[in-house]
């Protein structure tokens, strides 16, 4: 077998169980599943917002409706850790409200279609990152993704430039002034 061979056998490896006939039906469930889960929360988020205009309100609500579905999770959180459960916690507010905030900042500040270009930066923040501090040296099927991807935004952003309005923010007040008027 050639080398090349090899690699192709080995880049295609995490499909390889899709082969077997229980393995295709346990992921068609899963993709299933998983889709009937995004409507459910899009639809009881929706329903949500129609009753309140707190989105703290909302999250406590959601939180409450997927609890059912977090079955053993009160032993997990007794047999864990103290550090685990603490550093759990902290990515699921701390990252998530700054990327939250980040991404309003940015989207205040230009036009939605330009910045949003901005988000294929993120994989190659993460190559970076998972190099400098877990010294991950990323291979080379990354790197050349990156290259790709860190192209694709320098291109919208530099040469369709000219092409596209650069997006003026659009002021609160006025947007809802011209909701009223209309």
């Amino acid at each position: 077998m050639t080398a090349s061979r090899v690699e192709a056998r080995r880049i295609w490896a995490p499909l390889e169980p899709l082969r077997e006939r229980v393995y295709r039906r346990i992921w068609s469930a899963s993709v299933v599943s998983n889709f009937g889960q995004l409507i459910l929360g899009v639809g009881a988020a929706w329903e949500m917002t129609r009753l309140t205009s707190s989105p703290g309100m909302v999250a406590l609500v959601q939180t409450a409706l997927m609890l059912p579905f977090g079955r053993g999770l009160m032993h997990t959180l007794r047999a864990a850790p103290v550090s685990a459960t603490l550093a759990v916690l902290y990515l699921g507010i701390f990252p998530g409200a700054l990327a939250y905030v980040a991404w309003a900042y940015v989207l205040s500040h230009g036009a939605a279609g330009r910045t949003s270009t901005l988000l294929y930066v993120i994989p190659i923040v993460a190559i970076g990152i998972a190099w400098i501090w877990l010294g991950e040296v990323p291979k080379i099927i990354s790197l050349v993704g990156g290259a790709i991807a860190l192209g694709g935004v320098v291109l919208v952003n530099t040469v369709g430039k000219s092409k596209m309005d650069k997006g003026k923010p659009v002021k609160a007040a006025s947007l809802l002034f011209s909701e009223v008027a209309g």
